[in-house]
């Protein structure tokens, strides 16, 4: 029974897929990989209930699959980190292995139905150097694509930082959790039972489809919104870093001369101003471009400028600012009516964790511990 309900939310979820408006580049990869996961576990159903015995040309058709997961994994990721332009063909690739082993199983596949059987039952007899070397390919495919794909989220994580003021839900950590879950299962290839690697797989799917649906974008008709301002404010699905400069000139100007001691002077005045009065850190999707807009200044400058003279990446240095706004407003006796969630929304931030992690960051404690200490410090004075 959980083998048909793991072949269900299987199914489920790639119809979901499907069914979305507007799909991008990573939906599709999402509703390959859905698919293949889907009849991955159909075939083990089958093969473990006696269908295939009925069926023959099933017999053997599941071998291919366990090489198609990682590669899609990794495809998926790259997608929503940098998409592929137009004419890009890398998953051919990557997905070479699962191919390869495909069509060296054609001919396998052509047997009749007893022969094929007999190999079947014989731990594949006559075709013992295929099967060890596809099982030393399942290993390496599997664990280096998941550790490829963890390295990518890394990377994204740490670039976005330096782009925008609020991550929560553009920083793939979902992502993350689940390519540990993918690693978990590999390592249950390595040390279980076959059966015990696909009750694993179908509590993968129950994580996925748990996240998926709670993350923005990704089974509904509305894609991930993503501030930039070079996009007109368009909503975009994936993040795409940002180049580095216009061109290879600007790049070369950029290498040689650096910030003079004059424009670093000019731009922390211009920032104090900015953070001080005019408050800039209260929107909660101020993005390193629409902020150097503002100071009439290359992006890479001011990303610069906030990481060597200020200490701080970015989204550091803004929500920083939004963590001392809301310390003043809380001390105001006028906002005791508000809870701190609200004041936190109204100071910049967009969700509670976020704001909690911040706090905690800036002044080393919890918020409900930093002013149940201001109070006891006022009853003393």
């Amino acid at each position: 029974m959980i083998f048909i309900s793991g072949i269900t939310i299987s199914f489920f979820l790639f119809f979901l897929i499907l069914l979305k408006h507007q799909k991008n580049q990573a939906d599709w990869i999402l509703a390959v990989w859905f698919g293949a996961i889907s009849i991955h576990q159909l075939l083990y159903y089958l093969q473990m209930s006696g269908y295939n015995q009925q069926y023959s040309f099933l017999e053997g058709l599941i071998l291919p699959f366990p090489l198609i997961h990682g590669p899609l994994l990794f495809l998926y990721v790259s997608a929503l980190v940098k998409p592929l332009p137009p004419g890009r063909k890398d998953y051919i690739i990557h997905t070479l292995p699962f191919t390869l082993c495909f069509a060296y199983m054609i001919p396998f596949m052509m047997l009749p139905a007893e022969q094929k059987h007999y190999v079947m039952m014989h731990n594949g007899v006559g075709y013992e150097a295929f099967l060890l070397i596809k099982s030393f390919a399942i290993l390496i495919l599997g664990f280096g694509y998941i550790i490829a794909s963890l390295i990518l989220i890394q990377r994204h994580q740490k670039n976005i930082r330096m782009q925008f003021s609020n991550l929560d839900k553009i920083n793939l950590q979902w992502l993350k959790y689940l390519s540990y879950g993918l690693f978990i299962i590999w390592m249950v290839v390595v040390l279980g039972q076959e059966v015990h690697i696909f009750l694993a797989a179908i509590v993968f799917m129950m994580v996925i489809g748990f996240f998926g649906i709670r993350q923005v974008g990704i089974f509904s008709k509305h894609p991930i919104a993503v501030p930039h301002h070079h996009l007109s404010k368009q909503v975009v699905p994936e993040i795409e870093r940002k180049e580095e400069v216009d061109d290879s000139e600007e790049q070369l100007r950029y290498e040689k001369s650096g910030l003079t001691v004059e424009r670093k002077i000019l731009l922390r005045h211009q920032l104090k101003t900015l953070m001080a009065e005019e408050k800039i850190f209260l929107d909660p999707d101020l993005s390193l471009d629409s902020l150097a807009d503002r100071l009439d200044i290359h992006a890479n400058y001011l990303s610069q400028f906030i990481n060597e003279e200020l200490g701080a990446t970015f989204y550091d240095y803004i929500n920083n600012g939004r963590v001392q706004e809301f310390i003043k407003r809380k001390s105001l006796a006028e906002n005791q009516k508000f809870t701190i969630l609200a004041l936190a929304y109204d100071c910049g931030f967009n969700s509670k964790s976020s704001f909690n992690r911040h706090f905690k960051k800036v002044t080393g404690k919890s918020p409900s511990e930093y002013f149940q200490l201001q109070d006891s410090e006022a009853i003393l004075n």
